[in-house]
């Protein structure tokens, strides 16, 4: 290879990166509009999680207008679906 092909073959490098690297912005703008959900669109949202111990962990996970309590792992789930306005607070007082 000659002095004068690898540097155009650097040039061409150079070239098409700086191609790549333009188009980037572009292509990130059009790939936003093709569909995808912001988080207030979501039908599923992790509102939040907490770890109770090594196995079990307590999420609270929004769908739609519910808010949904799910307390995973160990030998059993266990989910308290919140329909009513007041929230969970009714349902902890009302708890033994």
């Amino acid at each position: 290879m000659s002095l004068h092909q690898l540097i155009f073959a650097c040039i061409m490098l150079c070239i098409i990166l700086g191609i790549i690297v333009g188009l980037k912005p572009f292509l990130a703008r059009f790939s936003s509009m093709g569909g995808k959900k912001t988080s207030s669109e979501k039908l599923l949202v992790l509102e939040a999680q907490l770890a109770l111990d090594r196995v079990r962990r307590l999420s609270l996970v929004q769908c739609g207008q519910k808010q949904i309590l799910v307390l995973s792992g160990g030998t059993t789930d266990v989910l308290l679906d919140c329909t009513q306005a007041s929230g969970f607070a009714s349902l902890l007082e009302e708890a033994p």
